[in-house]
């Protein structure tokens, strides 16, 4: 009988500083289907369903497909949940990784700095069993 393993939660926090206006680094973070154009390890995002996201977007659904250095990629659906537009956006994910990622903006002197904490876990078993 194989034990039940519990899937490891992972915590990725990444920062950018943008030298451009909060409005205009908004406008591509919410321009989806461009994100492999300028996020590293994005290969594939599309619009599922889409809920306006330029005026908040709630409910809307992302398809993303991942690749790191890791030989594989990953795939989940994003969900919208909350959006104060040019403050924060709240996403869901179900898939190879289901949890929640958040995107917080500032600016500081034309300078956007935008911050993405990724709370997330493995939902392959093959995953848990690999997980360090």
């Amino acid at each position: 009988m194989v034990e039940h393993m519990k899937s490891p939660r992972y915590t990725f926090v990444t920062t950018w500083h943008v030298d451009a206006p909060l409005e205009e680094v908004w406008l591509h973070l919410i321009h989806i289907e461009a994100w492999p154009t300028w996020w590293k390890g994005v290969e594939e995002a599309s619009i599922l369903s889409a809920q306006n996201i330029a005026s908040g977007g709630v409910g809307s659904q992302v398809k993303t497909r991942w690749r790191s250095w890791l030989p594989y990629s990953i795939s989940f659906v994003l969900t919208i949940r909350e959006v104060q537009i040019g403050k924060y956006l709240i996403a869901d994910s179900k898939g190879d990784l289901d949890g929640t990622g958040t995107w917080e903006f500032s600016e500081n002197n034309g300078t956007t700095i935008a911050t993405y904490t990724w709370d997330v876990h493995t939902t392959k078993p093959w995953m848990n069993v690999v997980a360090p």
